[in-house]
């Protein structure tokens, strides 16, 4: 799927096109060429042109078989820097497709359905104390000096509520230079593991109950399990 071109010195350089599928009905993904110097795979979250427009894809399996000629296809214009979707998921989206009897390109659209999520978390604006103090002091004001002393770098909402004010007395401090604006990393997707987590302490009936379900996920067979409980008996917590 490559053709040789000759570079800047005169050594022949390779021409790569991958198969993309895009969020549209179509049957099978479009062949689009690989610019220099970018690194796509199989699951490769890619924008590219059609027609007049720019849309969302993915980078299919490799077809090697289909001889193009990449020097008259359109380049991909963007690589998402995120997971690519894995070979199962690519799976499947093509067995729903079959399944369905649905384009699969339409099959994909789902997930693609939200391209934001393609992008890197935005940074945070935050605040952080400077050496100024405003002109009348207060005690919500002074809480809020108080509590910012406390960490490098605060958000507004987040400040307020330590410090136990409205957010209009961080603005106001931020206003007479008590604050500056900086930009925080963003918090992560997911909490961090909890090492102390342990299993909740369960009644007598409860442990009864938990240790048949134990068997019987542990027997490797099908069945049907019902808990009998009123709210708040901890039936979720046996599940778990």
């Amino acid at each position: 799927m490559g053709k040789d071109s000759l570079d800047l010195f005169g050594a022949p350089k390779t021409l790569r096109a991958v198969p993309v599928m895009v969020p549209l009905p179509v049957p099978k993904p479009y062949s689009y060429l690989v610019p220099e110097g970018v690194h796509v795979q199989a699951g490769s979250l890619v924008q590219v042109p059609l027609g007049p427009r720019q849309v969302f894809g993915v980078v299919w399996k490799d077809a090697d078989e289909e001889k193009l000629d990449p020097a008259k296809l359109k380049p991909i214009t963007a690589v998402f820097d995120c997971p690519p979707l894995k070979d199962d998921m690519r799976e499947f989206l093509e067995w729903i497709a079959l399944y369905t009897l649905s384009p699969p390109g339409l099959v994909a659209r789902m997930a693609l359905r939200a391209p934001a999520a393609f992008d890197p978390e935005p940074m945070v604006e935050g605040l952080r104390l400077t050496d100024e103090r405003p002109e009348r002091m207060t005690p919500a004001r002074g809480r809020v000096i108080a509590t910012a002393e406390n960490g490098p770098a605060w958000t507004r909402s987040g400040l307020a509520h330590a410090a136990g004010v409205s957010t209009s007395v961080v603005d106001g401090l931020a206003a007479q230079g008590v604050f500056e604006h900086v930009f925080l990393s963003p918090p992560p997707v997911t909490a961090p593991p909890d090492p102390d987590f342990a299993h909740s302490a369960l009644e007598a009936d409860q442990k009864s109950a938990a240790d048949q379900l134990v068997a019987a996920v542990r027997a490797a067979h099908f069945g049907v399990t019902l808990i009998d409980g009123v709210t708040g008996s901890g039936k979720i917590d046996l599940y778990v």
